[in-house]
This record gives structure tokens, C-alpha cells and sequence, in this order.
């Protein structure tokens, strides 16, 4: 799954425990069910920091008009 269908899931799965109308149990699987989602989408999330961080970095380094095209 991607960052946004994984988004999407946690906000339904927010969204039924924020009505209230669940038992106990089908409240408490949501919920672990959420945490998971969650730390997927923080995976997905520092994957996609450590690939902009590194495109940044290739852009910052100092051009050299002497370099070999």
C-alpha cells in the first residue's frame, strides 16, 4: 500500500472510533489495526525525508566550471 491509501485507511479507522458505536473488542482491533497504519505511513514518510534529503545534498555541491561534462 501506498502513503496516501494507507492515509486514507487511518483517517476511517479514526473516524469509526471517533462515533462511538463499536464493542470493546472491534475498538481495540481498530485501534492496534491503526497503530499499525500509522507506523507505516511514518516508514513511508522518513523514506521519502532520506531521499529529498539526499537529492538535496547532490544539489548543494559546488559547481566547478573546470569539471568534465
Amino acid at each position: 500500500m501506498n502513503f496516501e491509501q494507507t492515509l486514507k485507511e487511518l483517517e476511517e479507522i479514526a473516524a469509526k472510533l471517533e462515533h462511538g458505536d463499536l464493542s470493546l473488542e472491534e475498538a481495540l482491533s481498530l485501534y492496534v489495526h491503526g497503530v499499525e497504519a500509522l507506523q507505516a505511513c511514518q516508514a513511508l514518510l522518513a523514506e521519502a525525508e532520506q531521499k529529498v534529503e539526499l537529492l538535496a545534498k547532490e544539489t548543494r555541491k559546488p559547481f566547478s566550471p573546470q569539471a568534465p561534462i
